[in-house]
C-alpha cells in the first residue's frame, strides 16, 4: 500500500507538469494563430487600397508602397502610398480594430460607429485622440495643423463635435477648418470648409 501511494504521487507530480506544458503550447498556438490573421487582415486591406491607386501609379509611372502602424486604442492603421507623390497626395488609409474590421471613407464602416464603440460619446476622448482618427479615417492622414491654434472638442447630450483649423501642407499658412460631429446614432459629419480665415500666430 506504502509503495502504490508513493506510486500514486509520482504519477501525479509528473502528470501534471504536462497539462501546463500542454496549456502553454496551446495558448502559444493560439497567439500565433491570431497573429497570423491579423497579417492577413492587414495583407488584405493594403491590397484593397493598393488597387485603389493602381491606376494613378501607373499614370505616374510609380510603385505602391505599403505599411501599417499601431496607434493606439486597440487599432491599426493601413496605408498604401505612391511613392514620391508630391506632398498631400497619393496615399490612402483605413482604420483596422482588432477583429479585423475597417473604419473610415475606404473601410466598411463609419468612423462615427468607431466612436461609439470607443465609448467616447459617453466619455470625450483627449483632442489628439479624435483629431488622429478624425485625420487617418476621413483625410488619409494628410491633414497639416499646429497645436498653437484653437482646437476644440464640444461633448453634450447630443454628441461629440471637433473643430480643427488646418494649414497649406507646404506653406503652413491657414488653410480653412475641420468640422466633425458625431451623434448616437447614423454616420458621422465630416466637413472641410477652405478659407475659413484662421489666423497664424
Amino acid at each position: 500500500m506504502q509503495f502504490l501511494k508513493k506510486a500514486s504521487t509520482y504519477l501525479l507530480v509528473m502528470i501534471v507538469p504536462s497539462f501546463a506544458v500542454g496549456e502553454a503550447n496551446a495558448k502559444k498556438t493560439g497567439l500565433a494563430k491570431t497573429a497570423q490573421a491579423q497579417a492577413q487582415t492587414i495583407e488584405k486591406a493594403q491590397a484593397h487600397l493598393s488597387a485603389r491607386l493602381a491606376k494613378l501609379a501607373e499614370a505616374k509611372g510609380r510603385k505602391i508602397v505599403r505599411s501599417s502602424r499601431s496607434v493606439g486604442h486597440g487599432l491599426t492603421i493601413v496605408q498604401a502610398s505612391i511613392d514620391g507623390a508630391y506632398p498631400g497626395t497619393g496615399v490612402y488609409t483605413m482604420l483596422l480594430s482588432a477583429r479585423g474590421v475597417s473604419y473610415g471613407v475606404h473601410g466598411k464602416k463609419d468612423l462615427a460607429d468607431l466612436v461609439r464603440l470607443l465609448g467616447w460619446l459617453k466619455v470625450p476622448p483627449k483632442k489628439a485622440a479624435l483629431v488622429q482618427l478624425v485625420n487617418l479615417a476621413h483625410f488619409n492622414g494628410m491633414l497639416a495643423y499646429s497645436e498653437e491654434d484653437t482646437i476644440t472638442v464640444k461633448h453634450s447630450r447630443a454628441g461629440l463635435e471637433l473643430t480643427l483649423p488646418i494649414r497649406a501642407p507646404m506653406s503652413g499658412r491657414p488653410d480653412g477648418t475641420v468640422i466633425a460631429r458625431f451623434r448616437q446614432t447614423g454616420t458621422g459629419q465630416v466637413k472641410l470648409i477652405r478659407g475659413s480665415g484662421n489666423k497664424a500666430p
